[in-house]
């Protein structure tokens, strides 16, 4: 997970990155090395220079921390306190087998939620900041869209995930005032 090493020109793209606000956070230790043996002393220099500039100068929002131990949800919530990370999802209850990616086209908030376990169904409560939209479930091989029943609020949502599915949640701006009937397409 640690990086010992990296290119003098990444280094100076996360010096970059952190004097514009950016979060960095470096597993175990910061990278000290440049790899390759061409000016390698120049190089090993230059990274050992600019990554004791970014924990000296942007020791807010960037710095070394512990490996993770083998609570792997317990260590990243720790993480996020001490960063102040809001997460793009909140999950009743955490659960490694459930990830997601988080992105924003424009007015639209998109979730893609995995279940990776084979074998285990679960059933979640998850909350999503997205102020006042409609939650959509998209159907990515027929392109088809279906309201998600989501009752007096948005922003809290049951979320039933079948082994080895995932979900396409897209939160467009808006209400619906009542969604037709229909079956939970994630269930």
């Amino acid at each position: 997970m640690e990086a010992d090493s990296i290119e003098t020109e990444t280094a100076d793209a996360l010096l970059k990155f952190a004097q514009n606000g950016g979060k960095i956070i470096f597993i175990k230790q910061a990278p000290s090395r440049s790899p390759g043996w061409i000016d390698a002393q120049k190089n090993d220099a230059s990274v050992r220079k600019t990554m004791a500039e970014i924990l000296e100068k942007h020791a807010d929002c960037c710095r070394v921390a512990a490996a993770p131990s083998e609570d792997l949800i317990k260590w990243f919530a720790d993480i996020q306190k001490s960063f102040n990370l809001t997460p793009d999802i909140r999950f009743a209850a955490a659960c490694v087998d459930i990830s997601q990616i988080y992105l924003r086209d424009g007015q639209r908030d998109i979730f893609f939620i995995v279940n990776s376990n084979p074998q285990k169904q679960y059933e979640t409560l998850a909350q999503f900041d997205v102020g006042d939209k409609t939650p959509w479930v998209w159907d990515p091989e027929t392109g088809r869209r279906f309201l998600l029943p989501c009752g007096q609020t948005n922003k809290q949502l049951p979320l039933t995930l079948p082994p080895a599915a995932s979900i396409l949640l897209v939160f467009e701006p808006g209400r619906v005032a009542s969604p037709p009937a229909m079956k939970d397409p994630t269930q």
